[in-house]
């Protein structure tokens, strides 16, 4: 599934929501970088997500470069049932002068396993990356930890890296 692409412009609201059936497995990306313009209204992009038992999405979101002015809000929210898997990758690259703001959240039922929230501009200019994988049975984080670890220090100076375990899961955030 590809989706997004080639940018936003002010005021646009996009939409994706998915259901991947259980033992299904399903990889969202994007053609190419996404580009935020700016204006007056506020653009929007909301994915919503539910995973049956045994499936695995891929979230590989498309780097989002936004423009001085741009006003953007980004959500996604997945839910997993046991046994569900999910990849997510996020990278932007925002300006001080705009305004963007990125919200994801994981849940199994009624509990919250990943929560991560991203709000650029104002400030200075930045820059960000996130990968996280979220639904592993907890045998298998400390491997995962481990090999996010590896991978920070591998990325080498001029980098900032911060690897977290989750209880089923991990994160790597890396800044420049």
């Amino acid at each position: 599934l590809s989706q997004l692409g080639p940018g936003v412009v002010r005021g646009d609201a996009v939409t994706t929501a998915g259901h991947v059936r259980a033992g299904a497995h399903l990889i969202a990306t994007s053609q190419a970088s996404t580009r935020l313009m700016g204006g007056a209204r506020k653009s929007g992009s909301h994915q919503t997500w539910t995973l049956e038992a045994g499936a695995i999405l891929e979230v590989l979101g498309e780097p989002l470069v936004a423009h001085d002015d741009a006003r953007h809000e980004s959500t996604m929210s997945v839910r997993l049932t046991f046994g569900a898997i999910v990849l997510i990758g996020e990278i932007a690259a925002v300006p001080s002068a705009a305004d963007v703001r990125i919200r994801t959240s994981v849940t199994r039922g009624e509990r919250e396993l990943f929560y991560d929230a991203f709000e650029a501009g104002a400030a200075a200019p930045q820059a960000v990356g996130t990968l996280a994988v979220v639904g592993l049975a907890p045998e298998r984080v400390p491997a995962l930890v481990e090999a996010f670890d590896c991978t920070a220090d591998a990325l080498g100076e001029g980098l900032r890296t911060g690897v977290g375990a989750l209880p089923n899961g991990a994160f790597v955030r890396i800044l420049p």
